[in-house]
């Protein structure tokens, strides 16, 4: 791949990576890990792309390749590391999209480690002098190389967007019987799924509505929701379906926010006894 190419390449990955982050912000600003690893992606990207331009300037293409994948492979452990000291400071557990992108970032250092031997100890093909030349030297291993860079970004920018209730869906397909029936009704994996998504939006919308309360009147509609949001993270964390009580819980933080003027006090937990959306 030539300089140009990478270059432009690199930019629509770390323009992508921050419209990423910008989305799930807008959208899911709950899911604070995922917005994090969005922005440390668009950040450390960022900060590679401008350190290797940096470091290139003036430097031949023999120069170059001694420190190009050392680097990315640098970029790639520094991602891993920052979200892991997020966890730690924070004590906020990670979705499975944050797992995932590790494993794409395992494989893209795994990938610049035979790069950097290949192009510099020795050439991994005859285990003979390092291959440099494009024309005469490249084999399978750089085409892989170049492929499973842009493929890895790509799924790390896909899973960014996926819901995280994925999680929880697989975890119930776990057992046997189950496995069997969603062969049966394959459509119930991908309600449920759908309907974890479908829990995390509306927990936003509700929140907005509760912000635009008097101050003094959100502490029940507050309670309730934030009742709900801990059942939505204990079943992303366990399997177990919580569902009904998480739709129950915001319908009665969405009524109370829409009544709270007109309506008493007592007649709130008669939301409670509504058919789950």
């Amino acid at each position: 791949m030539d300089n140009i190419t990478a270059f432009l390449l690199d930019t629509i990955w770390i323009v992508s990576f921050a419209l990423a982050m910008f989305y799930n912000i807008a959208r899911r600003r709950d899911l604070k890990p995922i917005i994090w690893l969005a922005g440390v992606l668009a950040a450390v990207y960022a900060l590679n792309h401008i350190a290797t331009a940096l470091l290139f300037d003036g430097k031949t293409f023999r120069q170059h390749v001694t420190f190009q994948y050392v680097l990315w492979s640098m970029a790639c452990m520094l991602i891993m590391l920052v979200m892991l000291v997020f966890k730690v400071v924070t004590q906020m557990r990670l979705y499975w999209v944050t797992w995932a992108v590790f494993a794409l970032l395992a494989v893209d250092i795994m990938g610049n480690a035979l790069m950097h031997i290949d192009q510099n100890i020795m050439g991994l093909n005859d285990f003979g002098a390092p291959n440099i030349v494009w024309i005469q030297d490249r084999w399978w291993l750089w085409y892989w190389y170049s492929a499973q860079s842009n493929i890895n970004n790509c799924l790390m920018l896909a899973v960014l967007f996926l819901p995280v209730g994925l999680e929880s869906g697989l975890k119930m397909q776990t057992n046997i019987r189950k496995v069997f029936k969603s062969l049966l009704n394959g459509f119930n994996f991908f309600r449920f799924v759908g309907g974890v998504n479908t829990a995390y939006n509306r927990l936003i919308v509700i929140q907005d509505m509760i912000d635009a309360m008097p101050a003094c009147e959100q502490a029940q509609a507050k309670s309730l929701l934030s009742s709900a949001q801990e059942l939505l993270y204990r079943q992303d964390e366990t399997g177990t379906d919580h569902m009904d009580g998480i739709h129950l819980l915001l319908d009665a933080a969405a009524h109370v926010a829409l009544h709270y003027s007109t309506a008493p006090a007592t007649q709130y937990t008669t939301a409670l006894n509504a058919k789950s959306r």
